[in-house]
């Protein structure tokens, strides 16, 4: 805590506590939803796939059952994603907020992560503006970053620095899901002779996931 709290009103740093507090506990449960519902949704699906694939090694389920099935499951994987970005957001708002409060109370918490966020978000873009994609590879694999780069203040924070936090892998779980799914709906209709369905289906699936996924 910075010295500078001693010199707030013992009133409004209360208040301002406790609101911080508050924002604290709200980011956590949402983290909490976030996880716990994936794992449903990431169980439930594993669960449902492998009933349909033991099903249909002994005796061949029927094709519409297993397309109802695979279309319900991309269904619900991506309203979650949609539930999951609305948690994202108000988290968002949340740490927004506890940086605000951080200022007025004299803590550094969240302004220290958003500084580390800016930083190492800026040293990525540099990297990107000033290195084609080969240089690019090269310097993330071999770590052989150019010397304007090096001589950069904060570099080296900036390189070892993860901003980016749990979205992305969320995110990819969710598109494997529905690749796994797609795959299996492919593997089911060609077994049964009716890939021309399978092809027409899988079009209108990801037309649906596309237009879906890349809405703000």
């Amino acid at each position: 805590m910075d010295d500078s709290s001693s010199e707030v009103d013992p009133g409004t740093f209360e208040r301002s506590f406790k609101e911080y507090q508050i924002c604290l506990e709200q980011v956590s449960r949402l983290e909490a939803n976030i996880w716990q519902t994936a794992t449903l949704l990431g169980i439930g699906s594993i669960v449902a796939l492998v009933s349909l694939m033991n099903n249909d090694a002994q005796s061949q389920a029927p094709f519409g059952v297993i397309l109802a099935i695979s279309i319900f499951t991309i269904t619900v994987s991506l309203v979650w994603l949609r539930f999951a970005k609305r948690w994202w957001s108000i988290q968002s708002i949340k740490f927004e907020r506890m940086s605000e409060l951080d200022k007025s109370i004299g803590f550094r918490q969240n302004i220290l992560v958003d500084e580390r966020n800016r930083e190492a978000l800026s040293h990525q873009l540099y990297l990107k503006e000033n290195s084609n994609f080969i240089k690019s590879l090269w310097t993330r694999l071999f770590f052989s970053i150019p010397k304007e780069v090096r001589a950069k203040e904060g570099h080296q924070k900036a390189q070892t620095y993860e901003h980016r936090g749990n979205r992305p892998v969320v995110e990819l779980l969710v598109a494997v899901n529905i690749l796994i799914w797609v795959s299996f709906l492919i593997y089911s209709a060609w077994e049964r002779h009716n890939l021309p369905v399978a092809i027409i289906t899988l079009l209108g699936l990801l037309i649906v996931v596309f237009h879906y996924w890349r809405r703000p």
